[in-house]
């Protein structure tokens, strides 16, 4: 009977978006292309490792990026949104980087951050809507006024970094990052429909997406992505089934590593063939530098993937 009530609720929900006044397709891109971006995707995936660091030396950073970089700001909120603005001001350059989940907060960041977004609600969470806040601080100051900026994170950091770069078109790199529920894609509240047999999986995904879809921005978003406006801006890349980074759907491109190190990108509209990856062992942000914390060798292709410009697929 749940799914049952499900279904009037779908329909009610239907009715509810098609009165809506339709979302236009946007055209512009402030903050340049992807290609305009001088940083790499090694480099942003060394970054995307460094910020789950409490305290970053600067020399860290340095190795990382070159000369002239510098921490600008650091936020670290009660509800777990954990960034890092780092800056070159000679060269007018800025990455926004999101930390990931970390375990041992699970509240801030597994019930407040993750759960919403495994479930397909893009509309409210706490940590993206915070996260949002602190990149329109950024861009909105006359100090940054003409960088060229990129956002970038893992996992959870990378899907902060995702829901802002759609919404203020700004390019991002994201690793292992869960989606947006832009599509009717497979999500957290599909295999919990699941539990009821293949209808009660079909259900599920219809209903939080129309759930989602109540939301005027998501449908925005859904709209620019249909049309290609992501194309060139956004970069998603997912490495061998992770089951994290099959979540949700990826504005943008979305290329998919596989343990031999091909890669190959996503074309389907549905997300990555729409199937959720059950790899739970090659979500490390360590697969893309090939360290781990103790400085050890990783046991993964990527390194040896990345081209002489530091990036995994060409801009």
């Amino acid at each position: 009977m749940i799914f049952g009530s499900g279904i009037s609720l779908n329909i009610l929900l239907t009715a509810s978006i098609s009165n809506s006044s339709p979302s236009s397709v946007t055209g512009q891109n402030p903050y340049r292309m992807l290609d305009e971006i001088k940083v790499s995707n090694k480099q942003l995936a060394q970054i995307s490792d460094l910020v789950y660091e409490e305290k970053i030396i600067p020399g860290e950073l340095v190795d990382i990026l070159g000369s002239g970089w510098e921490t600008s700001l650091k936020r670290d909120l009660s509800n777990g949104l954990q960034a890092y603005v780092f800056t070159n001001n000679k060269s007018s350059e800025m990455i926004i980087a999101f930390r990931g989940t970390e375990l041992d907060k699970w509240y801030q960041d597994i019930v407040i951050g993750d759960i919403p977004i495994a479930l397909g609600n893009d509309m409210i969470n706490p940590q993206a809507v915070k996260a949002r806040e602190l990149v329109e601080s950024v861009i909105n100051n006359p100090d940054y006024q003409g960088y060229n900026i990129v956002l970038t994170g893992h996992s959870l950091g990378g899907y902060l970094a995702l829901d802002s770069a759609t919404r203020y078109r700004i390019p991002a790199v994201t690793f292992n990052a869960p989606g947006k529920n832009l599509f009717r894609n497979a999500n957290g509240s599909t295999l919990l429909g699941g539990l009821h047999g293949p209808l009660g999986a079909k259900v599920a995904t219809e209903l939080s997406y129309k759930l989602n879809q109540l939301d005027p921005q998501v449908r925005a978003e859904a709209v620019n992505e249909k049309a290609g406006a992501f194309d060139g801006l956004i970069r998603n890349y997912r490495y061998n089934d992770d089951i994290v980074g099959s979540l949700g759907y990826r504005p943008g491109e979305t290329y998919e590593i596989e343990s031999d190190g091909s890669v190959h990108r996503a074309e389907d509209e549905d997300g990555l063939d729409n199937q959720l990856g059950l790899n739970p062992f090659s979500h490390s942000i360590t697969n893309f530098t090939g360290i781990d914390d103790d400085g050890n060798k990783v046991d993964t292709p990527i390194p040896d993937v990345y081209d002489e410009d530091g990036n995994i697929a060409p801009r």
